[in-house]
């Protein structure tokens, strides 16, 4: 304990984590849940910008990744394909641009897909059919071109769908 260095610990829990972001769930020592979003007075509140970087495909085991309200830029890498055991993928309000990537049609287990509030453009990905899962789909405020892909109506378990604000 004498080595122990407890000004790492960032969030005053009383444990150093791998990683002092947010709300985490850790199993045998793999990542598999952050809630990170910015809030006035919540203590999710991270504040993170700066692009996503495509070593996120590193994060494998993740079944959740919220960061809604935050500051990132740039675009969704196409190595977000590769978090096959995703559920959840909130990016919403935040400053990303670009396409999205048609890798996105991997992500066969979400239930949730939030990248509302971004400057998205291009059209919605066909390969958008492959999330089956999905019960909620938010690609609200962007500025999104084209028509509605016919694939989306193959989205039989959506209870939720905001494709208004685009283009």
């Amino acid at each position: 304990t004498e080595t122990i260095d407890m000004d790492m610990d960032v969030d005053s829990s009383g444990v150093i984590e791998p990683l002092e972001l947010g709300e985490q769930e850790w199993n045998d020592g793999r990542i598999t849940f952050i809630n990170c979003f910015f809030y006035d007075n919540d203590w999710n509140s991270c504040e993170i910008s700066g692009e996503i970087p495509s070593e996120i495909e590193n994060l494998f085991n993740l079944t959740s990744l919220n960061l809604d309200r935050n500051e990132l830029t740039g675009t969704i890498p196409s190595e977000i394909g590769e978090l096959t055991n995703l559920t959840t993928l909130d990016l919403w309000m935040n400053n990303l641009e670009g396409e999205i990537p048609s890798e996105i049609g991997y992500l066969t287990n979400l239930i949730s897909l939030r990248l509302g509030g971004n400057q998205l453009t291009g059209e919605i990905p066909p390969e958008i059919e492959n999330l089956t899962n999905l019960t909620g789909l938010d690609l609200w405020d962007n500025q999104l071109t084209g028509s509605i892909p016919s694939e989306i109506w193959n989205l039989t378990n959506l209870t939720f769908l905001s494709l208004s604000s685009n283009e």
